[in-house]
């Protein structure tokens, strides 16, 4: 594949299919809808001239019109948040109160959670398996906890950290992880995102995203 030519006319994002960071960017843009433009890159054989975008080598990133490129799948989301926010198609609140609340939400989520998934992922150890499990479900309670039990989850902070939920199914077969049923928070929206025609034309394909988590276990083991 040939470097495409800078800079682009519209957003151009560079994500991977498999991964849940681009996985974020990727649903922000169709959610946003933003015009933009998608450049898959195959994490197994990244071109050449991809270090010329992102000097880490990491997906996403995003190029924009101006030339510039932005990293960190977070940074792009905030980006794409206020870039939308200008049209009135954003998906935060205006309140900044109720904003702080949903930036709290995602900093406990990526603490609490995401970070111990890829523990339990990584873990060879079948003395620690059990504590590992524990954390993430203590974790998903520590998040829900920051989460308004009365309205439906913000989309915004759904974008941010689902991608990141759907990873719980590697850690539920390759490290015994069982989701019980007091979580009935966690199982109603997994239903309800699973439903949503945003989410199913950016979700990973389950056959790729399971063999990408094995890949990761088994090197872990």
């Amino acid at each position: 594949m040939s470097k495409p030519t800078s800079p682009p006319k519209v957003l151009r994002l560079f994500p991977s299919i498999v991964c849940p960071y681009s996985q974020r960017a990727r649903w922000a843009l169709r959610a946003l809808e933003l015009p933009h433009e998608i450049v898959e890159i195959d994490l197994t054989n990244k071109p050449e001239w991809y270090s010329q975008i992102n000097s880490k080598g990491k997906v996403p990133a995003l190029e924009l019109p101006s030339g510039d490129v932005l990293t960190e799948s977070m940074v792009i989301l905030w980006y794409l948040e206020e870039l939308a926010a200008k049209e009135g198609k954003g998906l935060l609140p205006d309140d900044p109160y109720l904003r702080a609340q949903i930036r709290l939400s995602i900093a406990t989520f990526e603490s609490a959670v995401q970070s111990p998934i890829y523990a339990a992922l990584r873990n060879s150890d079948p003395a620690q398996k059990d504590q590992l499990n524990k954390a993430i479900l203590s974790g998903l309670d520590e998040f829900f906890a920051t989460v308004p039990v009365d309205k439906p989850i913000n989309p915004f902070l759904t974008i941010a950290t689902f991608p990141f939920v759907e990873r719980l199914k590697g850690v539920t077969y390759w490290r015994g992880l069982e989701i019980p049923k007091q979580h009935e928070r966690l199982r109603k929206w997994i239903e309800a995102v699973e439903k949503d025609e945003t989410y199913q034309k950016i979700r990973a394909e389950e056959g790729a995203m399971i063999a990408q988590l094995e890949k990761f276990a088994k090197q872990k083991m």
